[in-house]
């Protein structure tokens, strides 16, 4: 009986310290008649730079892999557009023209037909 009061009590003190940590009271939160609304404001105004910040690396981290395939497709567009299997505009947009060329262009080079980009078409097109 006495461990099971010690441990009720130990868990009474994590979860008092823990909330407290939680959410910390500034002097004029500590004095309004409102500790319910401090307390649930405190914590989500400490996430929001968390949260944004995340956002913002992982915009920041796709956008060079966008803007490399942006110019791999316009090159490949190019290029098949030379060769007369692309007619469709060279902006280095992934469409059905583009696909459908790229489709047609390994076919005719003995490539895996994928209609994708890969690796293989991009050393036989020469643009790696």
């Amino acid at each position: 009986m006495h461990a099971r009061l010690s441990l009720l009590t130990a868990t009474a003190a994590v979860l008092l310290a823990t909330s407290a940590m939680a959410a910390p009271q500034t002097p004029s939160a500590a004095s309004s008649t409102a500790p319910a609304a401090s307390s649930t404001a405190a914590p989500a105004a400490r996430t929001t730079p968390a949260a944004s910040s995340t956002a913002a690396r992982t915009t920041h981290a796709s956008a060079p892999a966008h803007t490399s395939n942006t110019a791999l497709y316009r090159s490949a567009q190019q290029k098949l557009k030379d060769m007369g299997l692309y007619t469709g505009p060279v902006d280095g947009t992934r469409n059905a023209s583009f696909v459908s060329a790229l489709r047609k262009y390994q076919q005719d080079h003995h490539l895996q037909v994928s209609g994708r980009l890969n690796g293989q078409t991009q050393r036989s097109l020469g643009i790696t």
